[in-house]
């Protein structure tokens, strides 16, 4: 029995080959396979990162039964503190407001 194969190209037919460049087959047959490379990555990407995560859930677990046993004291940074005062007016005698309230 033959199935279709959807992740390889065997030609491609243009519908309209007057309005299309001379490269056109090419660049497009180039996208499809970049586009099929992508999402290759992508699930294996997502394989590795659900792997690394399983690994960092054991790690916290060990880390969860370790912590109440020990008194543990961080190290201190410096930060800025960026606080900016904002002004809001409210009226609350306009026409848009009666309805609100």
């Amino acid at each position: 029995m033959k199935v279709k194969d959807y992740t390889k190209i065997k030609k491609i037919h243009l519908d309209f080959p007057e309005l299309m460049s001379k490269g056109a087959e090419e660049s497009i047959l180039t996208l499809y396979n970049r586009i099929q490379e992508l999402k290759d990555e992508a699930a294996e990407l997502r394989i590795k990162a659900s792997e690394v995560d399983k690994q960092r859930e054991a790690l916290e677990a060990q880390w969860d039964k370790l912590a109440p046993l020990v008194e543990i004291e961080y190290e201190e940074r410096e930060v800025k503190d960026i606080s900016k005062d904002s002004g809001i007016l409210f009226n609350f005698d306009s026409e848009i407001n009666k309805k609100v309230h």
